[in-house]
Protein backbone atom coordinates (compact mmCIF):
# COMPACT_ATOMS: atom_id res chain seq x y z
CA UNK A 1 0.00 0.00 0.00
CA UNK A 2 2.77 2.04 0.75
CA UNK A 3 3.36 2.38 -3.13
CA UNK A 4 -0.12 3.99 -3.71
CA UNK A 5 0.23 6.19 -0.88
CA UNK A 6 3.71 7.29 -1.51
CA UNK A 7 4.33 6.87 2.68
CA UNK A 8 8.44 7.23 2.95
CA UNK A 9 9.78 5.05 5.90
CA UNK A 10 12.82 3.61 4.44
CA UNK A 11 15.98 6.17 5.27
CA UNK A 12 19.68 6.01 3.47
CA UNK A 13 22.25 5.02 6.28
CA UNK A 14 24.55 7.51 4.12
CA UNK A 15 22.11 10.83 3.55
CA UNK A 16 19.01 12.26 5.27
CA UNK A 17 16.42 10.94 2.15
CA UNK A 18 13.54 8.59 2.58
CA UNK A 19 11.84 6.16 0.33
CA UNK A 20 8.92 4.57 -0.49
CA UNK A 21 10.30 0.55 -0.84
CA UNK A 22 13.75 -1.00 0.24
CA UNK A 23 14.78 -2.00 -3.08
CA UNK A 24 14.21 2.04 -3.68
CA UNK A 25 16.03 2.37 -0.90
CA UNK A 26 19.10 -0.30 -1.69
CA UNK A 27 19.55 1.56 -5.65
CA UNK A 28 19.87 5.11 -3.56
CA UNK A 29 22.84 3.46 -2.17
CA UNK A 30 24.61 1.37 -4.36
CA UNK A 31 24.69 4.92 -6.41
CA UNK A 32 25.95 6.86 -3.72
CA UNK A 33 28.92 4.13 -3.01
CA UNK A 34 29.49 3.26 -6.57
CA UNK A 35 32.81 4.74 -7.78
CA UNK A 36 32.91 6.90 -10.35
CA UNK A 37 35.24 4.94 -12.69
CA UNK A 38 34.40 7.26 -16.00
CA UNK A 39 36.47 9.92 -15.56
CA UNK A 40 36.53 12.93 -18.14
CA UNK A 41 39.81 13.46 -19.34
CA UNK A 42 39.42 17.32 -19.95
CA UNK A 43 37.65 18.56 -17.00
CA UNK A 44 38.53 15.99 -14.72
CA UNK A 45 34.91 15.42 -13.81
CA UNK A 46 33.68 11.46 -12.64
CA UNK A 47 30.83 9.84 -14.12
CA UNK A 48 29.27 6.25 -12.59
CA UNK A 49 27.80 5.21 -16.31
CA UNK A 50 29.58 5.18 -19.75
CA UNK A 51 26.43 6.76 -20.97
CA UNK A 52 26.71 10.06 -18.78
CA UNK A 53 30.36 10.17 -19.70
CA UNK A 54 29.59 10.73 -23.22
CA UNK A 55 26.55 12.98 -22.93
CA UNK A 56 29.15 14.98 -20.97
CA UNK A 57 31.51 14.82 -23.46
CA UNK A 58 29.58 16.85 -26.21
CA UNK A 59 29.93 19.71 -23.87
CA UNK A 60 33.67 20.28 -24.26
CA UNK A 61 33.55 19.17 -27.78
CA UNK A 62 32.26 21.44 -30.28
CA UNK A 63 31.28 19.05 -33.01
CA UNK A 64 27.84 19.23 -34.26
CA UNK A 65 27.73 15.75 -35.99
CA UNK A 66 23.62 16.32 -36.97
CA UNK A 67 23.52 18.35 -40.13
CA UNK A 68 19.79 19.60 -41.39
CA UNK A 69 18.92 18.96 -45.08
CA UNK A 70 16.63 21.33 -45.11
CA UNK A 71 18.75 24.88 -43.85
CA UNK A 72 22.15 23.37 -43.57
CA UNK A 73 22.24 23.96 -40.23
CA UNK A 74 24.37 21.68 -37.58
CA UNK A 75 23.02 20.52 -34.07
CA UNK A 76 25.22 18.25 -31.42
CA UNK A 77 22.12 16.22 -30.47
CA UNK A 78 20.37 14.48 -31.97
CA UNK A 79 17.01 14.93 -30.33
CA UNK A 80 17.80 18.41 -30.90
CA UNK A 81 18.27 17.65 -34.98
CA UNK A 82 14.92 15.76 -34.66
CA UNK A 83 12.75 18.95 -33.44
CA UNK A 84 14.07 21.70 -35.90
CA UNK A 85 13.38 19.62 -38.87
CA UNK A 86 10.17 19.19 -37.93
CA UNK A 87 10.30 22.47 -38.31
CA UNK A 88 10.34 22.31 -42.06
CA UNK A 89 8.55 18.99 -43.17
CA UNK A 90 5.35 20.36 -40.55
CA UNK A 91 5.40 17.34 -38.86
CA UNK A 92 3.46 17.95 -35.86
CA UNK A 93 3.15 14.26 -34.18
CA UNK A 94 2.53 15.03 -30.62
CA UNK A 95 -1.26 15.97 -30.25
CA UNK A 96 -3.08 17.13 -27.48
CA UNK A 97 -5.15 14.81 -25.47
CA UNK A 98 -7.46 17.88 -25.05
CA UNK A 99 -8.21 19.53 -27.84
CA UNK A 100 -7.15 19.15 -31.51
CA UNK A 101 -3.93 21.14 -31.60
CA UNK A 102 -0.57 19.58 -32.49
CA UNK A 103 3.09 20.14 -31.39
CA UNK A 104 6.71 19.29 -32.61
CA UNK A 105 7.85 17.96 -29.25
CA UNK A 106 5.77 16.32 -26.23
CA UNK A 107 7.51 19.67 -24.17
CA UNK A 108 5.64 22.02 -26.17
CA UNK A 109 2.50 19.72 -25.84
CA UNK A 110 3.09 19.48 -21.90
CA UNK A 111 3.40 23.19 -21.47
CA UNK A 112 0.27 23.97 -24.26
CA UNK A 113 -1.65 21.70 -21.48
CA UNK A 114 -0.50 23.01 -18.50
CA UNK A 115 -1.33 26.83 -19.43
CA UNK A 116 -4.72 25.65 -21.82
CA UNK A 117 -6.46 22.72 -19.69
CA UNK A 118 -4.97 23.10 -15.54
CA UNK A 119 -7.71 21.21 -14.49
CA UNK A 120 -6.68 18.34 -16.37
CA UNK A 121 -2.96 18.24 -15.36
CA UNK A 122 -2.73 15.76 -12.42
CA UNK A 123 -0.39 16.33 -9.91
CA UNK A 124 3.24 14.58 -9.75
CA UNK A 125 3.18 13.77 -6.13
CA UNK A 126 6.31 10.47 -6.83
CA UNK A 127 9.52 12.40 -7.05
CA UNK A 128 13.12 11.39 -7.97
CA UNK A 129 15.34 11.20 -5.66
CA UNK A 130 18.23 11.19 -8.21
CA UNK A 131 17.32 13.86 -10.08
CA UNK A 132 14.36 16.87 -9.94
CA UNK A 133 11.91 15.25 -12.07
CA UNK A 134 8.19 14.18 -10.78
CA UNK A 135 5.87 11.48 -11.85
CA UNK A 136 2.27 11.03 -11.62
CA UNK A 137 2.32 7.34 -10.72
CA UNK A 138 5.14 5.14 -8.59
CA UNK A 139 4.87 2.76 -11.54
CA UNK A 140 6.50 5.54 -13.71
CA UNK A 141 8.73 6.55 -10.72
CA UNK A 142 10.33 3.11 -10.72
CA UNK A 143 10.59 2.61 -14.31
CA UNK A 144 12.57 6.39 -14.39
CA UNK A 145 15.15 5.28 -11.27
CA UNK A 146 16.18 2.28 -13.46
CA UNK A 147 17.85 4.57 -15.48
CA UNK A 148 19.56 6.11 -13.05
CA UNK A 149 20.39 2.51 -11.20
CA UNK A 150 21.47 0.78 -14.29
CA UNK A 151 18.71 -2.21 -13.09
CA UNK A 152 17.34 -3.25 -16.55
CA UNK A 153 15.04 -5.98 -17.74
CA UNK A 154 16.44 -8.22 -19.88
CA UNK A 155 14.69 -10.78 -22.27
CA UNK A 156 15.46 -14.57 -22.03
CA UNK A 157 15.34 -15.15 -25.30
CA UNK A 158 17.51 -12.45 -27.24
CA UNK A 159 19.21 -9.81 -26.19
CA UNK A 160 16.81 -7.38 -25.64
CA UNK A 161 16.98 -4.98 -22.85
CA UNK A 162 14.97 -2.40 -21.25
CA UNK A 163 13.89 -0.02 -18.05
CA UNK A 164 10.03 -0.48 -19.03
CA UNK A 165 7.91 -3.54 -18.14
CA UNK A 166 5.31 -3.06 -20.88
CA UNK A 167 8.34 -2.36 -22.84
CA UNK A 168 9.69 -5.73 -22.11
CA UNK A 169 6.05 -7.26 -22.61
CA UNK A 170 5.25 -6.03 -26.27
CA UNK A 171 8.69 -7.56 -27.28
CA UNK A 172 8.31 -10.75 -26.11
CA UNK A 173 5.25 -10.84 -28.32
CA UNK A 174 7.86 -11.64 -30.83
CA UNK A 175 8.92 -14.65 -29.47
CA UNK A 176 5.47 -16.19 -28.29
CA UNK A 177 3.62 -14.85 -31.76
CA UNK A 178 1.06 -13.35 -29.83
CA UNK A 179 -1.24 -10.19 -31.51
CA UNK A 180 -3.16 -8.98 -28.80
CA UNK A 181 -3.34 -5.12 -30.36
CA UNK A 182 -6.54 -6.25 -33.05
CA UNK A 183 -7.67 -3.60 -35.35
CA UNK A 184 -11.79 -2.48 -34.64
CA UNK A 185 -11.96 -2.28 -38.62
CA UNK A 186 -10.98 -5.61 -39.99
CA UNK A 187 -9.83 -9.02 -38.92
CA UNK A 188 -6.13 -8.19 -38.67
CA UNK A 189 -4.03 -8.02 -35.34
CA UNK A 190 -0.71 -7.11 -34.12
CA UNK A 191 2.27 -7.77 -32.20
CA UNK A 192 3.03 -4.03 -31.13
CA UNK A 193 0.57 -1.23 -30.52
CA UNK A 194 2.37 1.16 -32.74
CA UNK A 195 1.89 -1.41 -35.79
CA UNK A 196 -1.96 -1.15 -34.93
CA UNK A 197 -1.57 2.55 -35.06
CA UNK A 198 -0.46 2.42 -38.31
CA UNK A 199 -2.61 0.01 -40.00
CA UNK A 200 -5.51 1.67 -38.92
CA UNK A 201 -5.09 4.84 -40.89
CA UNK A 202 -4.85 2.70 -44.05
CA UNK A 203 -9.00 2.36 -42.65
CA UNK A 204 -9.50 6.12 -41.87
CA UNK A 205 -7.32 7.46 -44.78
CA UNK A 206 -5.17 10.10 -41.76
CA UNK A 207 -1.65 10.84 -43.68
CA UNK A 208 0.28 12.70 -40.84
CA UNK A 209 2.88 12.74 -42.76
CA UNK A 210 3.77 15.04 -45.23
CA UNK A 211 6.18 15.60 -47.96
CA UNK A 212 7.13 19.15 -47.97
CA UNK A 213 8.78 19.25 -51.25
CA UNK A 214 5.29 17.68 -53.05
CA UNK A 215 2.02 17.16 -52.06
CA UNK A 216 2.22 13.40 -51.06
CA UNK A 217 1.61 12.35 -47.80
CA UNK A 218 1.81 9.02 -45.76
CA UNK A 219 0.60 7.01 -43.09
CA UNK A 220 3.90 6.31 -41.15
CA UNK A 221 7.17 7.93 -40.88
CA UNK A 222 9.42 5.44 -42.43
CA UNK A 223 7.26 6.01 -45.69
CA UNK A 224 7.89 9.49 -45.41
CA UNK A 225 11.72 9.69 -44.95
CA UNK A 226 11.81 6.96 -47.62
CA UNK A 227 10.32 8.96 -50.26
CA UNK A 228 12.10 12.36 -49.47
CA UNK A 229 15.41 10.20 -50.40
CA UNK A 230 13.93 10.33 -53.96
CA UNK A 231 14.21 13.67 -53.81
CA UNK A 232 17.31 14.21 -52.12
CA UNK A 233 18.45 11.16 -54.06
CA UNK A 234 20.29 9.95 -50.68
CA UNK A 235 21.27 6.59 -51.29
CA UNK A 236 22.39 5.60 -47.32
CA UNK A 237 22.89 1.81 -47.75
CA UNK A 238 25.86 0.87 -49.23
CA UNK A 239 26.81 -2.67 -50.45
CA UNK A 240 29.57 -4.58 -48.52
CA UNK A 241 30.76 -5.92 -51.54
CA UNK A 242 30.78 -3.89 -54.15
CA UNK A 243 30.54 0.50 -53.95
CA UNK A 244 26.64 0.22 -55.36
CA UNK A 245 24.48 2.12 -52.40
CA UNK A 246 20.74 2.19 -52.51
CA UNK A 247 17.44 4.07 -51.08
CA UNK A 248 15.91 1.38 -49.01
CA UNK A 249 17.30 -1.28 -47.15
CA UNK A 250 15.29 -3.89 -48.70
CA UNK A 251 17.01 -2.82 -51.58
CA UNK A 252 20.10 -3.70 -50.33
CA UNK A 253 18.92 -6.70 -48.81
CA UNK A 254 18.58 -8.04 -52.35
CA UNK A 255 21.29 -6.80 -54.15
CA UNK A 256 23.89 -8.05 -51.46
CA UNK A 257 22.03 -12.12 -52.00
CA UNK A 258 23.47 -11.88 -55.74
CA UNK A 259 26.86 -11.85 -53.94
CA UNK A 260 26.01 -14.17 -51.62
CA UNK A 261 23.51 -16.33 -53.59
CA UNK A 262 20.98 -16.53 -50.62
CA UNK A 263 18.05 -17.99 -51.65
CA UNK A 264 15.30 -18.06 -48.53
CA UNK A 265 12.27 -18.52 -50.18
CA UNK A 266 11.73 -22.29 -51.35
CA UNK A 267 8.43 -23.31 -53.07
CA UNK A 268 6.56 -26.40 -51.29
CA UNK A 269 5.65 -28.04 -54.34
CA UNK A 270 9.01 -28.63 -56.40
CA UNK A 271 11.22 -27.25 -53.43
CA UNK A 272 12.65 -24.47 -56.14
CA UNK A 273 14.67 -21.31 -54.03
CA UNK A 274 14.08 -17.68 -54.93
CA UNK A 275 16.06 -14.89 -53.71
CA UNK A 276 12.78 -12.76 -53.66
CA UNK A 277 9.16 -13.33 -52.49
CA UNK A 278 7.35 -11.83 -55.24
CA UNK A 279 10.00 -14.42 -57.79
CA UNK A 280 8.03 -17.18 -55.49
CA UNK A 281 5.03 -15.95 -55.93
CA UNK A 282 4.83 -15.98 -59.61
CA UNK A 283 6.81 -19.22 -59.48
CA UNK A 284 3.40 -20.70 -57.19
CA UNK A 285 1.37 -19.11 -60.08
CA UNK A 286 2.71 -21.63 -62.87
CA UNK A 287 1.64 -24.39 -60.69
CA UNK A 288 -1.77 -23.23 -60.20
CA UNK A 289 -1.74 -22.69 -63.91
CA UNK A 290 -1.00 -26.15 -64.59
CA UNK A 291 -3.35 -27.53 -62.24
CA UNK A 292 -6.41 -25.41 -63.73
CA UNK A 293 -5.25 -26.40 -67.30
CA UNK A 294 -4.71 -29.99 -66.69
CA UNK A 295 -8.12 -29.83 -64.58
CA UNK A 296 -9.83 -28.61 -67.97
CA UNK A 297 -8.07 -31.13 -69.87
CA UNK A 298 -10.36 -33.83 -67.60
CA UNK A 299 -13.60 -31.48 -68.30
CA UNK A 300 -13.21 -31.54 -71.70
CA UNK A 301 -12.51 -35.46 -71.92
CA UNK A 302 -15.08 -36.03 -70.04
CA UNK A 303 -17.56 -33.98 -72.23
CA UNK A 304 -16.51 -35.12 -75.45
CA UNK A 305 -17.15 -38.61 -74.08
CA UNK A 306 -20.69 -37.87 -73.10
CA UNK A 307 -21.36 -36.19 -76.29
CA UNK A 308 -20.25 -39.39 -78.25
CA UNK A 309 -22.41 -40.88 -76.03
CA UNK A 310 -25.65 -38.56 -76.33
CA UNK A 311 -24.64 -38.00 -80.32
CA UNK A 312 -25.43 -42.11 -80.39
CA UNK A 313 -28.43 -42.28 -78.31
CA UNK A 314 -29.75 -39.64 -80.32
CA UNK A 315 -29.36 -41.40 -83.51
CA UNK A 316 -30.69 -44.50 -81.97
CA UNK A 317 -33.92 -42.49 -81.12
CA UNK A 318 -34.27 -41.00 -84.63
CA UNK A 319 -34.32 -43.86 -86.44
CA UNK A 320 -36.84 -45.55 -84.15
CA UNK A 321 -38.66 -42.40 -85.08
CA UNK A 322 -38.42 -42.33 -88.71
CA UNK A 323 -39.57 -46.44 -88.45
CA UNK A 324 -42.48 -45.23 -86.59
CA UNK A 325 -43.46 -43.06 -89.60
CA UNK A 326 -43.60 -45.69 -92.21
CA UNK A 327 -46.38 -47.52 -93.29
CA UNK A 328 -47.24 -50.70 -91.45
CA UNK A 329 -46.91 -52.91 -94.38
CA UNK A 330 -43.90 -51.42 -94.87
CA UNK A 331 -42.66 -51.88 -91.14
CA UNK A 332 -43.71 -55.75 -91.32
CA UNK A 333 -41.90 -56.27 -94.87
CA UNK A 334 -38.91 -55.39 -93.92
CA UNK A 335 -39.27 -57.20 -90.41
CA UNK A 336 -39.96 -60.42 -92.78
CA UNK A 337 -36.69 -59.44 -94.97
CA UNK A 338 -34.94 -58.84 -91.81
CA UNK A 339 -36.18 -62.98 -90.78
CA UNK A 340 -34.42 -64.14 -94.07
Amino acid sequence: MKTHTGEKTFPCDHCDKLFVTQSERKSHIRLLTMEKSFTCNLCGKGFKKQVSLDYHMATHNSEKPHQCTYCLKYFKRKWSYDIHVRAHTGESPYQCKHCDEVFTSSRCRHRHTIKEHPDSVTKKEYNCNYCSRSFKTSTSLSTHIRRHTGQVLRCEVCSFVTVSKMNLEVHMNKHTGARPYKCKHCLKAFSQPSRLKIHERSHTGEKPYACDQCEKAFIDKYSLVRHVRTHTGEKPYKCSYCSKAFAQGCQLQFHERTHTGEKPYECSQCEKKFARRQELNKHLATHEQREQQTGTKRKNSRSDSNSDYNSDKTKGAREQEKCAKRPASLRSAKRSSNKY
